[in-house]
């Protein structure tokens, strides 16, 4: 696998992120975008699997689950995953 820098974007909604980084990405061609997890509903004209991946907190803690079904691999530190992250469903 060849190796990059990840750049991240963050700040508050409605800064601009989505604007510059549309900018960016049409500067630099070889830069990609990784879609992110939410457990949060779609705002506005969002799609999933294009700005996030839409989940239920069922579909989460499966994802999560130290034998995750969606990644057929074991992680024993992602157990603790769920409960770690509900603080940022609304």
């Amino acid at each position: 696998m060849k190796k990059g820098k990840l750049l991240i974007f963050s700040a508050p909604s409605g800064s601009g992120k989505t604007t510059l980084l549309n900018y960016v990405m049409s500067q630099i061609p070889e830069m990609a975008f990784s879609v992110s997890a939410t457990t949060r509903p779609p705002r506005g004209e969002e799609v999933n699997g294009k700005e996030y991946y839409f989940l239920t907190m069922d579909d989460w803690a499966a994802a999560t689950a130290p034998c995750s079904p969606w990644s057929n691999r074991c992680n024993s530190t992602a157990s603790m995953w769920p409960s770690m992250w509900t603080f940022a469903v609304p």
